[in-house]
């Protein structure tokens, strides 16, 4: 057969293909369709691009969520995603999935920036330890606020149980094969580059740091053997000796175990010590500095209360130690003596105060006047030692509320004589450290200098060297020469 036969046969059965019933379609009438069908998918996918993009700025601006309630019904089917923010947060992805999923991830892979009142904290499940999961759970239930991070049981009672699951739950998803995209997802919070990152350069700092990471392994499983390298470097550059030395026990293996957990709680109790005695020299401080200005006294008393009242208010403030309520109010009736004076006179029997709470009306307590009054005389005659050696009826705490209320409220009755008022001088004395004048030991700027490099710490106004040992000199002498190998940076 020649090529002429060859064409003439392919243009007959062409013929016979375009003469076929009408009911029975031929290759290209379905070609035809598919191509139009094709049409029509990709033209739904362009009509689906504005709503996403208008879901991508709701998202990104919540002021904008109650005006769309109109489309709320179009949004129905994306409520379980949510939309990816920055395209360098998400994962390479396989070639398989298709663009549209490629903009979605799912929602139940929390970030922990998000506030907590957006999401529920993901349950855990692993085979073999269905009673621990279970436990681990109802905390996850009853523990929803990140500042409370440092009250977990499993936080304040270290527990192996807790820390298998964790590493079991992490080896299970590392050695799954077919990963989805949540997995990927979840996987990425185990990465040491997206635990929280201290960047802080005080004990302030660091407590709520550890606060920050804990809650990082509450909210998604790490295990502690994860995490020790992290807690370490951060102390270490903290410089800190103290809490460098109880991190470094906190953080130590039983007997080799993988498992063993960080003793979270020994590492909070030192920071809040530190942190107590901190804020105790700070007050005293403050305090001093206000009176010191030589001010009127009424706007001087009047500033000693709001200092005290932002003060006390903090969590940490709450238990001030009896030396420190005692030189307080010593200091007052030694430099405010006309003041307190009046206010224990004018102090009612029944003296009423508002204590306020976070997310509840303020509370209002009444405290006994006459009692207030007589432990005030006592403060004022006896000697500090008698003072500490006494048993009280009321508190510091109570006696210190009465006199702010009192003053407050009587503060245009109390009147002062007019007496020639010399400006008030900083004391004479020279700073132990360096010799000069004007300033305090605890704000001495090379004794400060050291502390920074960790050469020194400073505890109850006393300088310490990083071994622990305090330095003291006599009146002919400064630390920065007796002791140079500590301030050589500084002198």
């Amino acid at each position: 057969m020649d090529s002429t036969d060859v064409l003439n046969e392919k243009s007959m059965i062409y013929e016979s293909c375009s003469t076929v019933d009408a009911t029975r379609p031929s290759n290209s009438c379905l070609v035809n369709q598919i191509t139009q069908l094709t049409n029509e998918v990709r033209d739904a996918i362009e009509s689906l691009r504005p709503l996403v993009q208008k879901l991508l700025q709701i998202e990104m601006n919540p002021s904008t969520r109650s005006s769309t309630e109109s489309e709320s019904a179009q949004m129905n089917s994306y409520s379980n995603f949510q939309l990816i923010r920055d395209p360098s947060q998400s994962i390479t992805r396989p070639n398989e999935i298709s663009e549209s999923q490629m903009m979605l991830q799912p929602t139940f892979i929390h970030d922990y920036s998000l506030n907590n009142q957006y999401f529920d904290l993901q349950e855990i499940m692993v085979e073999g330890y269905e009673e621990t999961c279970a436990y681990i759970n109802d905390i996850r239930k009853k523990f929803t606020d990140a500042d409370r991070a440092n009250e977990l049981p499993y936080i304040q009672y270290r527990s192996r149980q807790v820390e298998k699951v964790f590493i079991a739950n992490y080896t299970a998803l590392a050695l799954k094969l077919n990963k989805s995209m949540a997995d990927e997802l979840m996987l990425e919070k185990f990465d040491e580059s997206k635990f929280p990152t201290f960047k802080g350069d005080d004990y302030d700092s660091f407590y709520y740091w550890l606060k920050r990471l804990v809650w990082y392994k509450h909210t998604y499983f790490i295990p502690d053997y994860l995490i020790r390298d992290t807690l370490l470097d951060a102390t270490l550059s903290l410089n800190k000796p103290d809490l460098t030395m109880v991190v470094r026990s906190s953080c130590k293996l039983l007997q080799h175990f993988l498992s063993s957990p960080i003793r979270y709680d020994l590492i909070f109790s030192l920071l809040k010590v530190f942190i107590i005695d901190d804020k105790n020299i700070d007050i005293i401080d403050v305090i001093s500095d206000v009176i010191h200005l030589g001010l009127d006294p009424k706007s001087t008393m009047l500033t000693i209360c709001a200092e005290m009242d932002v003060f006390i208010r903090t969590k940490e403030s709450k238990e001030l130690l009896l030396i420190t309520w005692v030189q307080l109010f010593k200091m007052l009736f030694e430099e405010l003596e006309e003041i307190m004076d009046q206010i224990i006179a004018y102090m009612k029997p029944i003296v009423r105060v508002a204590r306020p709470k976070e997310q509840e009306i303020n509370t209002i307590v009444e405290l006994d006047g006459f009692e207030i009054k007589a432990h005030l005389e006592l403060i004022k005659k006896c000697s500090q030692e008698q003072v500490l050696a006494m048993k009280m009826a009321v508190t510091f705490g109570e006696i210190w509320e009465a006199v702010s209320v009192t003053y407050t409220q009587r503060i245009t009755h109390i009147h002062l004589l007019d007496k020639p008022k010399k400006p008030a001088l900083r004391s004479t004395k020279s700073c132990p450290a360096c010799g000069k004048f004007g300033h305090k030991l605890v704000k001495c700027y090379s004794v400060r200098g050291a502390v920074r490099d960790g050469l020194v710490f400073i505890k109850n106004g006393h300088v310490y060297s990083s071994s622990g040992e305090q330095l003291k000199v006599n009146k002919s002498e400064v630390m920065v020469k007796k002791y140079a190998n500590l301030f050589q940076r500084r002198t």
